[in-house]
């Protein structure tokens, strides 16, 4: 339940890069059965591949899956691929808008289909870049990262992570009574704070979800010092059963956005009431390796 919990306060957003050769710096990849998942600048990103080809025939199994109709789809003459496209909007929590994106493309008698997620944005030459690096299998590998929990690249540092930790997402971390994390590496400030702000609003807006407290305060990030917003949700009316069988009733979180290593990094950082907190710090063992609370 604490994984359904925690997944509400993760979500997508979208800037571009073109050419960017600082590109491997910030994306993470992660393959999980017959996907691979992406993150970089706050966008969400997917890739699957099929045997098949640009016919109604051919895609029928993943127009299935991704919920697309045929005739939906057109040529995105502007990618330097055989290709079919399409894209969709829908309203989000707070008055956002959840974008998508798919790209259906042909290769050698197999079809890529890449799927884009953001918030209140769209960019289209960073999608025909990222679909030609994907496509063309020119993600660097050094930008994938294992499936099993061990070191893990906080945005160009290593953060030694292992028991009880796992992913539940790309970029996102649990550690059962030790805290949990999202995270997304940028290299604009602007597009950094957006995502957070964003996380934020979206959060707020659900009706289950009561706001015990919010506050600006000033934390370190990565040896960095900025201004994180500090949330308290309280969260017993949502999680029901959980609450009564763990004791977990409210909801710590952080929401930070700051320079890190030549980058910038939007991250959300949260504990329960529960979890085993060092006194002296204030913050589960998780949320130590990042930051402290000036």
């Amino acid at each position: 339940m604490k994984n359904f919990i925690f997944s509400l306060l993760c979500f997508v957003s979208a800037t571009a890069f073109a050419q960017d050769t600082r590109l491997k710096d910030r994306l993470t990849a992660m393959n999980q059965s017959a996907r691979t998942f992406y993150n970089v600048d706050g966008f969400t990103i997917t890739r699957q591949g099929y045997r098949g080809e640009l016919t109604e025939k051919g895609l029928r199994k993943p127009l299935r899956e991704y919920d697309v109709k045929f005739g939906s789809l057109a040529k995105d003459t502007g990618l330097p691929l055989n290709n079919l496209y399409a894209t969709s909007s829908q309203p989000a929590e707070g008055g956002l808008t959840q974008n998508s994106s798919y790209y259906f493309v042909e290769k050698d008698g197999n079809v890529t289909v890449v799927w884009f997620g953001s918030i209140n944005k769209t960019d289209k030459a960073f999608e025909r870049e990222f679909v030609q690096l994907v496509v063309n299998n020119q993600v660097p590998p050094e930008s994938f990262t294992s499936m099993t929990m061990g070191d893990v690249n906080f945005g160009g540092r290593v953060l030694k992570l292992g028991d009880p930790c796992y992913w539940t997402n790309i970029n996102t971390v649990q550690c059962p009574y030790q805290g949990e994390m999202n995270w997304s590496v940028h290299k604009d400030s602007l597009d950094a704070v957006q995502t957070v702000g964003y996380q934020l609003q979206m959060t707020k807006a659900k009706k289950s979800i009561k706001v015990l407290s919010e506050e600006a305060v000033d934390i370190v990030f990565e040896e960095v010092p900025v201004k994180a917003t500090k949330v308290v949700y309280d969260l017993t009316g949502l999680v029901g059963l959980a609450a009564g069988t763990s004791g977990g009733k409210t909801l710590t979180v952080y929401y930070v956005a700051g320079p890190v290593r030549g980058n910038y990094i939007s991250c959300v950082l949260s504990y329960w009431n529960n979890d085993d907190i060092n006194p002296a710090s204030g913050l589960p063992k998780l949320l130590e390796q990042v930051m402290r609370v000036k």
